[in-house]
């Protein structure tokens, strides 16, 4: 039973490692756009209409009380259907509502942190879970000795090996020059997208470079009509499914520092420059 709210790539690298071992998963959360992805997978889910308390007003803490109420109810209405032997929350406030209503049902509970610096709702439920996962050494300070303990960042790891050549040719690139993915999450970052086509305008040495670029669904259009302006080879996505091949074939990337694609990055060996 997995809490997913915006660890939704780790989310679905425990889901799909678990599935492998036997046990089954149903997702609950604030699911938005992914819960399509979700069940494309084959996995149950439970959607929580729920929002955030922090930098709103007085009135719309009020609504967001009253989502939480709710929230709460629908999570044990799924825990007791589903009965789950343990629940896994990734932080954020739609992971709130399971993982408390799960302690409170008796059921096992832990949370993963995937920030240094851990967020509220991950701070509020440490007390009451059995374990908190992170995914940063330097987050064990953060909370009670012997509760946390440092198990890294789950991400997808592709089954099958990966030919670059034939991943740059997919995508209508020369396999042999420089290929950089630009992305900044699965929502897309204006700001990135804004200032790397600044960049390829403005310095001669990235001329040379061919760019897949993942923007984000609002600003597709926009980024692609940029793009016709340049001499860059391109190939220009709202969002990329599969993201771990295209992190294989690139020599280099530009993104907003999220804890799971630095973990990727890392575990691919490849250079990357993050942004905040």
């Amino acid at each position: 039973f997995d809490v997913l709210p915006e660890g939704r790539l780790r989310g679905l690298a425990l889901a799909e490692e678990a599935r492998s071992r036997g046990a089954e998963v149903c997702f609950i959360g604030s699911l938005g756009q992914a819960e399509e992805k979700i069940k494309a997978r084959g996995f149950r889910s439970v959607s929580l209409r729920v929002k955030g308390f922090v930098a709103k007003s007085l009135w719309q803490k009020a609504a967001a009380l009253a989502g939480l109420l709710g929230a709460l109810f629908v999570s044990a209405r799924a825990i007791l259907s589903f009965r789950p032997d343990a629940v896994v929350g990734f932080g954020g406030y739609s992971s709130f509502p399971a993982v408390l209503m799960a302690r409170l049902l008796g059921r096992t509970a832990v949370v993963h942190e995937q920030n240094v610096v851990p967020g509220l709702a991950n701070k509020v439920l440490s007390p009451v879970v059995q374990r908190v996962c992170v995914g940063f050494r330097d987050s064990l300070g953060y909370f009670s000795e012997g509760k946390a303990v440092w198990t890294g960042t789950p991400f997808r790891v592709s089954q099958a090996p990966i030919n670059r050549d034939q991943a740059a040719r997919a995508f209508g690139l020369d396999p042999a020059g420089k290929i950089v993915l630009v992305f900044g999450g699965s929502q897309g970052s204006k700001r990135i997208n804004d200032c790397f086509l600044e960049v390829l305008q403005l310095c001669a040495w990235a001329k040379e470079w061919q760019i897949i670029h993942s923007t984000g669904k609002t600003e597709l259009e926009s980024t692609r009509l940029k793009y016709s302006a340049l001499r860059n080879p391109s190939h220009v996505r709202a969002f990329i499914e599969n993201i771990a091949s295209h992190r294989r074939e690139r020599l280099w990337q530009r993104k907003r520092s999220k804890a799971c694609a630095l973990a990727e990055c890392i575990a691919s060996n490849r250079s990357n420059t993050g942004w905040n």
